[in-house]
């Protein structure tokens, strides 16, 4: 019997400027209906299953910005009255001073899962188990570690 693949778990979370006035402490489906969005793009058929839920609820954003990388979003959020979605565990590493804050999605958006998987013939092969060792190694302890949302 092989080991399990080694997953990682995370949630989806909007990221609004802190400055934002229009947004208290929550955010509602009828403001991400009306607010500007930065959403990343990595091709024609792409797209972040919390974006299909959000469009499967009838909620279709106003793209304002489209970037290529989850990095970028936090600099194209700042300072400004648009909202994204990012993964909770990279917004919580967001500087303070960059200026933003992640609110819980105000829809039920579904967990963000990674997992590795392979084809059975690679089990046994050598560079195939050093590389899962080492992805292995790399997210031990994630999932144990229940990180409450920080709110900014």
């Amino acid at each position: 019997m092989n080991p399990p693949a080694p997953r990682c778990r995370d949630e989806w979370v909007c990221l609004v400027a802190a400055d934002n006035t229009d947004v208290g402490a929550s955010l509602t489906v009828a403001q991400l209906e009306t607010m500007p969005w930065v959403v990343t793009y990595h091709g024609p058929t792409a797209s972040t299953p919390a974006a299909r839920q959000m469009r499967m609820l009838g909620i279709e954003p106003h793209v304002q910005v489209v970037t290529e990388t989850f990095l970028t979003v936090p600099g194209l959020v700042a300072g400004t009255n648009r909202v994204a979605l990012l993964q909770r565990r990279l917004a919580d590493g967001i500087p303070d001073a960059l200026g933003v804050r992640a609110l819980p999605c105000p829809f039920e958006a579904g967990p963000l899962v990674e997992a590795m998987w392979w084809h059975p013939m690679y089990d046994d092969d050598p560079e195939h188990r050093y590389l899962r060792d080492v992805v292995t190694r790399a997210v031990i302890g994630i999932d144990s570690v229940d990180i409450p949302l920080r709110q900014k």
